[in-house]
């Protein structure tokens, strides 16, 4: 069978079948009992599913399985997508449908310019009925009237040039902290491309996506999650970025179903080539951005691949954020960093993160957006980035892993070190502001199969455990070997 290629649902051309077929399929796939495999209701559990939902006999080591925080959140949900996709391709075909239907993915961010509708949410997913007056079984309960802003869909993770992220703060790696498996509640930040633009386009979505406990009931789910593929994909053709050749990474494996309903399991180490997962798929557009690097030749296996990071400061108290700003001061303490600006002696940091650290709450809070006071005096705040809080709830339940640690996530202030005075030695403080973003209405509802799921409800506090400091230097670039795979063009 061929390979399928995912394209840009934005690009699909007019009178294309893909999403008509996605429709019919997700109908046909929640008739389905749940204690069947290949149905919308059990395929969902995978992600996660609450408490009181009552678990198939089978379903002990597939369900509550996604991995979060931690550096299998991507190849996890590579397979993860790869047997849903697989699934939904049996269906469409055994409908009627053509036999390489392939699921699109939405490309949020996008540039504006070339495409004004990237940032909203496709129309064939918004409204409960469709032109013909049938119901939309690609609605669902979410907030349906966003526009994502720049903020939610940066591609700064593409910066990150390590895939694996320390734990204990300050370097979270382009792929997520060296870390687990485990399904939320890790000791480390969650990696950049997950926090950014991963989960806060979850959460500016809200409903039934903003909760991972039935974020995998809306079709949009999908289609979000195979953009965050395509990008790894994107990053991977930047070079030869480092992590994967670890043993402990590549025999790393997890279970799941196939379109018959049988247990697969899939290695990390069989997820690196795309072509030759299950039936094997590419992506329309690769755009590959600026060129990292190329490691020296020879050498290679388990070495250490991540960032070193050294604590340059941090605040003195917890924060309690709900509808109003908070304001927080960071002291600094470079002159006793082993990496500074502004000491010849010392090595120059390759990045400096501003951690928000522990962020533990309930519901669903909303995305919080951070900025800091520039080292000029009267000059307009810097806005350095979002924090999401998806997954808020679970990371903060202390029957989790780790206690119950929250969430953390750090935002890279490299580009920001003169203005914010880091670079020049200048600053003896920052002046952080955190303001929690209202979360969206729930305007729309689920299809009728789903009317017995209740979404989280918007809304809710969280407390920040710490604001913090780091400067961060990349681990040395593990050479390529001859048994990596290709990388796509």
């Amino acid at each position: 069978m061929a390979v399928r290629v995912r394209k840009s649902v934005y690009a699909l051309p007019a009178g294309d079948v893909t999403l008509d077929w996605y429709n019919k399929a997700v109908k046909e796939l929640l008739s389905r009992p749940i204690d069947n495999p290949t149905s919308w209701r059990y395929m969902a559990g995978v992600h996660g599913a609450r408490t009181s939902v009552t678990r198939p006999s089978g379903a002990a080591g597939f369900w509550d399985a996604c991995q979060h925080q931690n550096w299998f959140f991507l190849p996890w949900h590579r397979a993860y997508i790869a047997m849903f996709e697989a699934v939904v391709a049996d269906c469409v075909a055994k409908l009627g449908g053509p036999s390489d239907w392939a699921l699109p993915y939405w490309n949020y961010s996008e540039d504006v310019a070339a495409n004004p509708s990237a940032r909203s949410l496709p129309p064939a997913f918004v409204g409960r009925t469709r032109a013909d007056g049938t119901q939309n079984y690609l609605s669902s309960t979410r907030g349906t009237s966003l526009t994502l802003t720049n903020g939610h869909v940066s591609l700064n993770a593409l910066k990150i040039k390590t895939f694996p992220g320390r734990v204990g703060g300050g370097a979270p790696g382009f792929g997520g902290p060296k870390a687990g498996p485990y399904h939320f509640g890790g000791d480390g930040d969650d990696g950049y491309l997950e926090m950014v633009p991963h989960n806060v386009v979850h959460g500016a979505i809200g409903g039934f996506m903003g909760d991972p406990d039935t974020a995998a009931l809306d079709p949009i789910f999908w289609l979000h999650h195979c953009n965050i593929d395509r990008l790894w994909e994107v990053w991977r053709n930047q070079g030869p970025g480092s992590g994967w050749r670890d043993s402990g990474w590549l025999g790393q494996s997890f279970d799941f179903h196939d379109a018959t309903g049988a247990k697969l399991t899939l290695a990390c180490s069989a997820l690196l080539d795309t072509t030759t997962i299950l039936h094997g798929y590419t992506y329309d557009s690769v755009p590959a951005a600026t060129a990292m690097v190329s490691p020296p030749s020879g050498g290679g296996g388990d070495v250490d691949t991540t960032q070193t990071a050294e604590l340059a400061g941090a605040n003195a108290e917890t924060l309690t954020l709900a509808a109003d700003a908070v304001t927080t001061s960071v002291a600094l303490a470079l002159d006793k960093t082993t990496l500074s600006f502004t000491d010849s002696n010392k090595t120059r940091p390759d990045n400096v993160f501003l951690g928000i650290e522990n962020i533990t709450g309930a519901g669903m809070p909303g995305d919080i957006q951070v900025t800091i006071a520039p080292a000029a005096s009267g000059a307009d705040p810097l806005d350095v980035g979002l924090v999401g809080t998806f997954g808020i709830a679970i990371a903060s339940d202390p029957e989790q892993n780790h206690g119950g640690n929250g969430v953390s996530a750090s935002l890279d202030l490299t580009d920001l070190a003169d203005q914010i005075g880091l670079s020049s030695g200048a600053a003896t403080s920052l002046s952080v502001t955190l303001q929690i973003l209202p979360p969206p209405d729930l305007d729309q509802a689920a299809p009728d199969e789903l009317a017995d799921v209740t979404p989280t409800q918007p809304g809710g506090q969280v407390t920040v455990g710490r604001v913090s400091l780091y400067f961060a230097k990349d681990a040395a670039p593990v050479p390529d070997t001859p048994t990596d795979p290709p990388l796509v063009a």
